[in-house]
């Protein structure tokens, strides 16, 4: 497999478990849209800009999965994320399917522990 081929399938793979790995980076700490953005191309090395994530931010609120409050403490006004209880057990209930998952098609766990946790 060529590397721009093992790129293609990372890439699918993240725009698939996209709101879990938000899910995730939540459930370490709030933050605001800008750091869910650099931390995902940090930890990842791929690039979901604003009009994916902030749309995908406003989905999870309205399901009830995060929150948001402004934070008027810096220059600019910035909505930061937290994850809610129902947030908190979606990400639960995620991360047992997709182990089983894993384990069904016998994918090797290591790997499958390193896209849940690497957020």
């Amino acid at each position: 497999m060529g590397m721009e081929s093992l790129k293609d399938v990372q890439l699918k793979l993240m725009k698939g478990l996209l709101d879990l790995i938000v899910l995730q980076l939540l459930s370490a700490s709030p933050m605001h849209g800008y750091q869910i953005i650099s931390k995902i191309r940090r930890n990842f090395g791929i690039y979901f800009g604003p009009s994916t994530i902030y749309p995908l931010l406003n989905s999870l609120e309205k399901s009830g999965y995060v929150k948001s409050e402004w934070d008027m403490s810096h220059d600019r006004p910035r909505k930061v994320y937290t994850l809610t209880d129902e947030g908190k057990n979606l990400l639960r209930c995620a991360e047992e399917s997709l182990n089983l998952i894993c384990k069904k098609i016998k994918f090797p766990q290591r790997l499958c522990n390193i896209m849940l946790y690497s957020a």
